[in-house]
């Protein structure tokens, strides 16, 4: 906990930020993760920051980062016909796997398009391939600061 305070101190962002985050993710809460992370998109990068899709997938990895007590985090590791962004294994049967896709584009177009562009690559490609019981697919895609999350259970 007092990790996450001096990382919430120095980064701009609130605790509660990473504590919501964390939670969304044990608890496969998607409203709490959307909206967790659009108010983190809104606060703690500047809009100079996010030039392109590396930039999303940084920030997001960096966040991962401390939730490796309850998930293996991978980033770009080759599964099926090529590399997830972020993958988190469940290190426990509880709680769900995530599969994250990031999209940006740099002009203003149809985020949910975008979205379901990146869940499509999921499933096109397999990044899935490892993971067994509950598996959530999660495709993100940006617009500087805007941004649209797709959630898909896997069945």
């Amino acid at each position: 906990m007092y990790m996450i305070f001096i990382c919430s101190y120095f980064q701009n962002a609130k605790d509660t930020d990473f504590e919501n985050l964390y939670n969304a993710f044990e608890t496969a809460n998607e409203k709490l993760f959307t909206t967790t992370y659009r108010n983190i998109l809104e606060t703690l990068p500047s809009s100079f920051d996010l030039k392109d899709e590396n930039s999303y997938h940084m920030m997001v990895l960096g966040l991962c980062a401390w939730m490796r007590n309850i998930y293996e985090v991978e980033s770009n590791r080759e599964e099926g016909l090529g590399r997830g962004d972020i993958v988190l294994i469940a290190k426990r049967n509880d709680i769900p796997s995530y599969v994250l896709e990031f999209k940006y584009s740099k002009e203003e177009c149809d985020l949910d398009q975008l979205a379901n562009v990146a869940i499509q690559q999921i499933i096109y490609k397999k990044y899935d391939m490892k993971l067994k019981d509950k598996i959530i697919y999660i495709g993100l895609a940006h617009h500087k600061k805007s941004v649209k999350v797709k959630w898909i259970n896997k069945d």
